[in-house]
């Protein structure tokens, strides 16, 4: 998967078998506003579960026309992704 950000940040998750081959990957972007992820895990399903802050009240694209907006314009906004 493949994403440009604008002035942002940009992700990619992903999970691999015990033979390395990738399972799932997912990229999360944003465009003028600063975000990221400061803890990430899987489970044995491969679904991952992401957390971090988005900063502001600005969007944030998880992928799959899932987006989120931070609510406190003066700061960072906690966010938790599931992905699969």
């Amino acid at each position: 998967m493949a994403a440009t950000p604008s002035n942002g940040n940009e992700v990619l998750l992903a999970t691999y078998d015990s033979a390395g081959i990738c399972q799932t990957a997912q990229t999360a972007t944003t465009g003028s506003s600063v975000f990221g992820f400061s803890a990430v895990t899987a489970n044995a399903a491969s679904n991952i579960y992401a957390a971090g802050t988005i900063n502001g009240a600005n969007p944030a694209n998880f992928g799959n026309s899932v987006t989120a907006t931070g609510a406190y314009s003066g700061g960072y906004n906690a966010v938790l992704v599931k992905y699969r």
